[in-house]
């Protein structure tokens, strides 16, 4: 304030201090002495220099970074003794009253009020009614309005789907079906297909995990064979080999695009 001009000097801002302190008593108001603590340590004055210094997001600079401040006060968390010290002008007994009674005073008038409940140890996690339906909208709102609907399959991803290799589809005109095979017996099933990608198609309806399904191979040769013996799924040449495959259930892996994280069961 001194550097400001907004006082003289030194005593004119002690003799302001006191006139404030005069004026709170007489009025019946308790007054006390804060820190204004702006930093932990005195040795972090530097960073809250750089703070005044820079330039405000949005424009402008801080109200302190002025060609008349030459010195910026530090504004450290002082300690009892540290505050009587600045205090000393008043004399010990006002400089107590104001840094340590009053200040006790107003503690002993705050009472205590439980902000955030007890839960027992457990991380404290507010319920919200209908907090998942709501992110899930937003997501998907804005995810189609940027991408449109239904959602490119790079984008939509999909966990824990009923998913059967892409060669076990077959199409008749409109229609999509797999063939289910039960010992010798096999059955042509019609099926509402969802998500894909190269390798696995997602079976919204018509099939459950515990059936068979033959899947059609095509060779190097450009051949098209199907046969219906259980080879299992050995994906390391790059072919699904033909056989009976399971359903398809996937209960730990990504249906999408990201096909180097999912895994298949």
């Amino acid at each position: 304030l001194i550097q400001t001009g907004d006082f003289l000097n030194e005593e004119e801002l002690i003799g302001n201090i006191k006139k404030i302190i005069r004026l709170t008593k007489e009025s019946g108001k308790f007054i006390v002495a804060t820190g204004d603590v702006h930093h932990l340590r005195r040795e972090d004055k530097i960073y809250r220099e750089i703070i005044i210094n820079q330039k405000n997001p949005g424009g402008g600079l801080h109200p302190l970074a002025k060609k008349d401040i030459t010195e910026i006060p530090s504004m450290h968390f002082r300690t009892t003794d540290e505050m009587l010290e600045e205090f000393s002008f008043l004399g010990d007994d006002l400089a107590y009253e104001i840094v340590v009674a009053n200040t006790n005073k107003i503690a002993d008038l705050c009472g205590e009020y439980e902000v955030i409940i007890d839960t027992g140890g457990i991380p404290f996690s507010p319920k919200i009614d209908k907090s998942i339906e709501t992110v899930i909208d937003l997501v998907y709102s804005k995810a189609e309005s940027w991408y449109g609907n239904p959602l490119p399959i790079n984008i939509e991803e999909r966990s824990d789907v009923l998913a059967v290799p892409i060669n076990a589809i077959q199409i008749n005109g409109d229609k999509r079906y797999v063939v289910v095979v039960d010992g010798d017996e096999t059955e042509e099933v019609e099926v509402t297909t969802g998500l894909s990608d190269d390798d696995y198609v997602e079976v919204k309806s018509g099939l459950t995990t515990n059936d068979t399904v033959r899947v059609v191979t095509v060779t190097t040769q450009s051949t098209i064979r199907s046969n219906s013996n259980n080879s299992g799924r050995n994906r390391s040449s790059g072919n699904m080999p033909g056989g009976n495959m399971p359903g398809g259930n996937m209960p730990s892996g990504n249906f999408g695009s990201n096909r180097e994280n999912r895994t298949r069961q």
